[in-house]
């Protein structure tokens, strides 16, 4: 769901990218297996900044509602998306591929022929989660944002309650045996973010009763109080949850749903980290060139870095794996190895779109848009835009 030009403010724009290198820290930290590892004090630091950096896949998908629902769903948007994903999928697969048969390097993954085929194919298959999560999200907002139209500020907000309580409360107090949204990572925890998002973008927060009474650095105070305190409390319920567990049938049910909520993407507590996360991006005023054209390459980022063949042997070729006593100097290494990540895939991402430019260009590719563009004018279906590009 890319932002359009006109709506392009930069501080938007530096949110995505901040929000992707928390994904990548994030990643590093599960991947190396820090998280699993760490013990005492350094277990807790470790613990609060994951707590922080966790708001980063909500953040995408407020943005999405922020945005998308005054926009038009263009399909043009979703074959992109797609053809990036491909991209990666295949290109990943062939490097590990000639390591393991040319090179004889060892190359952790599925070589069996069912799971080259899925990743040939050109639906994902579940490699990247999020991908799957926010094309569905993309191919049904015109859906959303039709009912989105048509609700009084009441109705959106009744709307928003029950959404909170279905896709949020209750997994959390049932410990998802009444619904379930594998911990936020699905569909469901999607629209509901979606229409949060939404929310905020046609009733701004600063017209509020109370918040309009308040200074815009009052306002952003508070922002960057939830964005702290709420992994506070969220890392004192982990710890609580690990006390108590063994003390009976009740504590042990109340330690599941104290674990259940933490580090959630559905929690409702990092929900309203996340409100607050954006907020506060919102209340800047920041225009720079510099930072539009980064936030371009977030995607691909996150396409790089979690490819499965990636991520099942990087950690392991740079030795995080095998790192036993994790101290306050392996987080400062892991926060420096995760900026490496982001600024590598960056690069990759940038000569991706540069080459898929250069196809999009060729004489040939322009027949087939135009085939394929007339077949959907014949079908009956929405014309997209033309010169959208490929990237």
């Amino acid at each position: 769901m890319t932002i359009k030009k006109s709506e392009r403010n930069s501080n938007f724009e530096l949110m995505r990218i901040i929000s992707m290198l928390f994904v990548v820290i994030y990643h590093v930290r599960l991947h190396s297996g820090f998280g699993t590892r760490a013990t005492g004090t350094v277990d807790l630091i470790l613990d609060f900044i994951t707590n922080i950096i966790i708001v980063h896949v909500n953040s995408f998908v407020l943005l999405s509602g922020y945005f998308q629902s005054k926009s038009k769903m263009k399909f043009s948007k979703v074959i992109k998306l797609n053809n990036a994903t491909w991209f990666y999928k295949v290109l990943f697969l062939i490097i590990a591929l000639v390591l393991v048969n040319n090179f004889g390097i060892r190359v952790d993954g599925n070589f069996e022929k069912i799971n080259i085929l899925k990743t040939l194919s050109p639906l994902d298959h579940g490699i990247y989660w999020f991908i799957d999560c926010y094309l569905v999200l993309y191919l049904i907002s015109p859906l959303l944002n039709k009912l989105i139209a048509n609700l009084t500020k009441k109705e959106f907000e009744r709307a928003l309650l029950l959404l909170f309580v279905l896709f949020s409360i209750i997994p959390i107090l049932t410990v998802e045996e009444v619904i379930y949204t594998k911990s936020g990572h699905s569909v469901t925890t999607f629209i509901l973010l979606y229409f949060i998002g939404a929310y905020l973008r046609i009733y701004p927060i600063e017209k509020n009763y109370y918040f309009k009474r308040m200074s815009k650095r009052l306002r952003q105070t508070l922002y960057i109080l939830i964005i702290i305190t709420v992994p506070v409390i969220s890392l004192s319920g982990r710890l609580v949850a690990e006390k108590i567990s063994g003390y009976g049938v009740v504590p042990a049910q109340l330690s599941q749903i104290l674990l259940t909520n933490y580090l959630g993407f559905g929690s409702p507590l990092l929900i309203i980290q996340t409100v607050a996360y954006l907020l506060l991006f919102e209340s800047f005023s920041i225009n720079n060139k510099i930072i539009n054209k980064l936030s371009q390459y977030t995607f691909g980022v996150y396409l790089v870095h979690e490819n499965i063949f990636v991520r099942e042997n990087l950690y392991r070729y740079i030795g995080f794996t095998k790192i036993d006593n994790i101290t306050l100097k392996t987080i400062v290494l892991m926060l420096i190895t995760a900026i490496i990540i982001y600024i590598i895939s960056t690069l990759i991402e940038a000569l991706r779109q540069l080459l898929f430019k250069f196809i999009y260009d060729r004489k040939l590719s322009k027949r087939i848009r135009d085939v394929s563009t007339q077949y959907i004018k014949d079908i009956g279906l929405i014309e997209n835009n033309k010169n959208e590009g490929v990237n």
